[in-house]
């Protein structure tokens, strides 16, 4: 299993946007895996992603699939012209995710399961370096019911989908290449993720700091305009008490004169 691409800009799509489309090879497919969580790989954040289950539905309801011939029951892929004709199938482990129909002529001991026979893997999210990864499926055979003719025990054959063989092929990120990714990205990501918050509190405080500052101004300019137009007042009474004491000094002269004149 190869990873051909993923989202084509990490930094700019969600998480549901991102998808991994990859090559199986050894069965001559490409499928999409899709985005199911965000989850943690030794400490390592990293994007979940599996196949999504209409990536093998029948052309009814996945019409791009013809080219792979799914015509019959949804959840598995034909091998037949990849195996000169043999009928053999692929699906997930135990049938999961697959047309309950394929288990109806045959009992299997184990039930299927999501978390243990699924296909996944585990992306990080910033180099999209593959953490962990199962490749889990399952082939099958196909058998067709015999004519009354058939002894032995080809007579008792039934028209089922035989498992014979399960795979699981696991894959994850070595030590050494882990501590790598942890003191040459992860780290410095996360002191620029510390630097953004000190940088916009600091912003804050700065702001905050500015506004309180503008508001003490306009205070003090409001509480002074008052004392000004006291001042004035103030003024003015003292020139209009100068005046008038100069008038009754003038005035007060003048009849001192007159008076010192008459008596004379």
């Amino acid at each position: 299993m190869d990873i051909v691409h993923l989202c084509k800009n990490l930094e700019h799509c969600s998480p549901v946007q991102i998808t991994c489309h990859v090559q199986i090879t050894c069965f001559s497919r490409s499928v999409d895996m899709e985005f199911v969580e965000e989850t943690s790989y030794s400490g390592i954040t990293c994007y979940s992603h599996r196949i999504p289950a209409w990536a093998l539905q029948n052309v009814t309801f996945n019409p791009s699939n013809a080219g792979y011939y799914a015509y019959t029951y949804n959840g598995m892929l034909n091998l037949t012209k990849c195996s000169g004709g043999i009928p053999l199938f692929v699906t997930k482990p135990f049938f999961l995710d697959a047309d309950s129909r394929l288990t109806a002529n045959i009992s299997l001991n184990v039930k299927p399961n999501k978390t243990l026979h699924d296909t996944y893997l585990c992306v990080e999210p910033y180099t999209g370096i593959v953490i962990d990864g199962h490749k889990r499926i399952q082939i099958s055979v196909q058998t067709q019911a015999q004519n009354n003719n058939i002894t032995g025990m080809l007579q008792y054959l039934r028209d089922a989908f035989v498992p014979i063989i399960y795979v699981d092929e696991h894959g994850s990120i070595t030590r050494d290449l882990k501590s790598t990714l942890r003191s040459s990205l992860l780290i410095p990501v996360q002191v620029v993720h510390v630097l953004v918050y000190v940088v916009l509190a600091m912003a804050t405080v700065m702001l905050l700091a500015a506004l309180t500052l503008g508001v003490r101004v306009a205070l003090l300019r409001y509480r002074a305009i008052p004392e000004r137009e006291d001042d004035r007042r103030v003024i003015v009474r003292e020139e209009e008490i100068t005046s008038d004491s100069e008038q009754y000094l003038s005035i007060d002269g003048a009849s001192k004169g007159k008076f010192y004149d008459a008596a004379d």
